[in-house]
């Protein structure tokens, strides 16, 4: 999600793959494991930290350009739309 926000103009078919194989492997889990589900909550802040690392490595963009907390909601990791229709062809 780094990336779509921070590089729009680089958005592509595979990095909504990317978003929605990420998103589905939690949902198996935790949908195996419920008791799973506060555990996400409390690691998404470690989780946002390595992101903006590996986002940053991806983009070539410095660290500091992204938020120093994440930006996003659980929800929003869950539920953000991404749009395949947006994207050039």
């Amino acid at each position: 999600m780094l990336k779509w926000d921070y590089q729009p103009h680089r958005r592509s078919r595979s990095w909504v793959l990317s978003i929605l194989e990420a998103r589905n492997g939690i949902a198996k889990r935790v949908r195996r494991m419920p008791s799973l589900e506060p555990a996400v909550r409390e690691l998404l802040p470690d989780a946002y930290e390595d992101a903006v690392f590996v986002a940053a490595l991806k983009t070539g963009l410095d660290t500091k350009c992204f938020p120093p907390v994440c930006p996003y909601s659980i929800e929003e990791t869950y539920n953000r739309e991404f749009s395949f229709l947006s994207l050039p062809r």
